[in-house]
């Protein structure tokens, strides 16, 4: 299991460093809050508390392996919710 986690690891390393993404959360918005107040039940449900909130593109990318690793497809509504109150930079 984990040769497997430090292979994946190795992939998404070599990924983000080949196209690097920075996520800005938009002025006025407290996205962790907004992420609350809308899917009370999914935050609680994944433990979003734990997460560090001023890492905005770590939440997004633990949120993408919940769904694509681990199968979640509800993650898709919060995953929605954050891109509609950010500003995305490639490179």
């Amino acid at each position: 299991m984990s040769d497997t986690l430090n292979s994946l690891n190795n992939i998404y390393s070599a990924i983000k460093a080949a196209r690097p993404i920075h996520t800005t959360v938009k002025p006025g918005v407290n996205i962790q809050k907004l992420v609350y107040e809308e899917h009370e039940g999914l935050y609680k449900y994944f433990m979003l508390k734990r997460l560090d909130w001023t890492d905005v593109d770590g939440v997004l990318d633990y949120l993408y392996g919940l769904r694509d690793i681990c199968g979640f497809a509800r993650t898709d509504e919060i995953i929605k919710t954050i891109e509609k109150n950010v500003t995305i930079t490639y490179g």
